[in-house]
């Protein structure tokens, strides 16, 4: 691999004090970050297969408080004129390739092996934020398709998944075009 980020020694420093939230936040990203560029410098470049040919994972049966109360609040989409979502990774690390932005919504009005909703869930400031990720092949707008791979996702914002009649008090949603 000719990557020289890969070839550089990694030493972490860790404080023993508990830093507060943002910065949390942001040593969340810097670790996905990380762990992104230590799996390339790994595996190298991912297999890119067929945007329909990617095998979602099944969702397992939710057992803990946060898998619960995310299965419970998970948001369903309403698709129209567009592409419906399309898993993009499967057990063998190969990714969608997604689809050129030609003719409409051909291609991807339908997913054959099904869906695939991404989530991940923790507390952020004494509130639980459960956040949701949707997968596209085609990036849409207004006027059409416009480019390759399009990403959408929500946070929602609970008091707390251990109640018993949680309360939802916010929900955030984006769309990240993708490329062409």
């Amino acid at each position: 691999m000719n990557n020289a980020l890969c070839r550089r020694p990694l030493s972490f420093e860790f404080d023993k004090k508990d830093p507060p939230p943002p910065f949390k936040l942001m040593n969340r990203v810097t670790a996905v970050i990380l762990s992104l560029t230590l799996l390339h410098c790994a595996y190298g470049e991912p297999v890119t297969i067929n945007h329909d040919q990617v095998q979602p994972f099944a969702q397992p049966e939710p057992v803990t408080i946060s898998e619960k109360a995310a299965v419970k609040f998970k948001p369903q989409l309403s698709v129209i004129d567009s592409c419906v979502s399309f898993p993009v990774v499967n057990a063998a690390g190969e990714i969608s390739g997604g689809l050129k932005p030609t003719k409409k919504a051909d291609g991807c009005t339908e997913s054959p092996m099904g869906s695939q909703v991404y989530g991940r869930a923790s507390w952020y400031r004494d509130l639980w934020a459960i956040v949701y990720a949707w997968y596209f092949p085609k990036n849409f707008r207004s006027d059409g398709p416009k480019g390759r791979h399009c990403w959408a996702s929500m946070v929602l914002w609970l008091e707390n998944p251990v109640l018993e009649n949680q309360k939802l008090l916010g929900a955030f949603s984006e769309i990240v075009t993708g490329s062409g």
